[in-house]
């Protein structure tokens, strides 16, 4: 009988997980709030609240399951929503860059406001850097490989290198597809202007140390307040 009863347990822990995370433990519970779209996030607009489980959590990470609203019932556009919330957190969705691309994997930038950046360096986690390297090896991954390749390396007074991947809210493009509508982009010589919307020439931006940048970020967000 005893057996019969394990048994019956495991096969159903299996079957909910077979079929996705339909049922979270109390105890397994954590608030989130979510931005379906970025327009939502630009107009400071939550989309909704409810709940969720984190899956994984690293220094600039988090990867959840599905979320729950208040009444108990699954909603599936907050599983790909633009940013969450939790504990006060904020997080991006990785799903919306190229050269990172992770659908599961949600993100803490480094500067958040009108102009938001995640810096991508010899600190950031591998989960964050690895993203792109799950899509196989056909023409999509030669793609993100190109993208990525597109980035500049800006370095800092210590000569280190490090990427930056923006996306400015003010530049909305609706892609039509589910909720994406904005492509996190890694920041270049040549896209410099057309994200930050400032008028540099190319030999000012070239010369521009990675801490000269964070200072350009952060006052156009002063700006903008």
């Amino acid at each position: 009988m005893k057996n019969n009863i394990q048994f019956t347990l495991i096969f159903l822990v299996i079957f909910i997980y077979a079929c996705g995370v339909k049922y979270i433990p109390l105890e397994e519970r954590v608030s989130v709030q979510y931005y379906v779209s970025q327009a939502d996030y630009k107009n400071d607009k939550i989309s909704g609240i409810g709940y969720t489980s984190i899956k994984k959590k690293g220094k600039d990470y988090i990867t959840i399951q599905n979320v729950f609203g208040l009444d108990d019932q699954k909603v599936n556009k907050a599983k790909m929503a633009f940013a969450i919330v939790i504990n006060n957190e904020i997080y991006f969705n990785m799903r919306n860059t190229l050269g990172y691309q992770n659908p599961e994997v949600y993100a803490k930038f480094n500067i958040v406001g009108t102009i938001c950046a995640l810096f991508i360096d010899d600190n950031t986690s591998n989960t964050i850097k690895q993203g792109g390297v799950n899509y196989g090896s056909g023409p999509a991954s030669v793609l993100m490989s190109n993208a990525d390749k597109r980035g500049k390396n800006w370095k800092d007074a210590k000569d280190e290198k490090h990427k930056i991947l923006v996306f400015n809210t003010d530049n909305i493009i609706d892609y039509k597809i589910r909720y994406i509508n904005i492509e996190y982009k890694l920041l270049s010589q040549k896209n410099f202007n057309e994200v930050l919307g400032t008028q540099l020439s190319d030999s000012e931006i070239d010369n521009l140390t990675f801490e000269k940048v964070k200072e350009i970020i952060i006052y156009l967000n002063k700006k903008d307040e």
